[in-house]
């Protein structure tokens, strides 16, 4: 929801400012993070790594799409879902440098 200037709102009518709308995006990559790991978890010992790169890819375009679909803009002065996006995939780019991709080295 937004008010007449443009701001989103939180309620029926109090704006949120910046910094507390960029803690929110911040802690949603963080459960992004920390549920992909859970779910990996279940996975063999040796692919662990590869399964939360593929969850992270995942919930990256999935972030893109919710991005799209609210009409953020990429470049706002805020943290949007495209930053969200931007952060679980270079978190799934890191895992898959650090811990190699499948096959690599065979």
């Amino acid at each position: 929801m937004t008010d007449p200037n443009g701001h989103l709102t939180h309620g029926p009518h109090t704006p949120l400012d910046p910094d507390t709308l960029n803690r929110i995006a911040l802690l949603r990559v963080v459960l992004i993070v920390v549920v992909a790991l859970f779910f990996a978890s279940f996975l063999p010992p040796g692919q662990v790594a590869m399964g939360a790169s593929l969850f992270l890819l995942f919930a990256a375009l999935g972030s893109a799409v919710s991005a799209v679909a609210l009409h953020e803009h990429p470049f706002a002065r805020r943290l949007t879902r495209w930053d969200e996006a931007a952060m679980a995939y270079g978190v799934s780019l890191l895992l898959q440098i650090v811990f190699g991709t499948p096959g690599a080295g065979s």
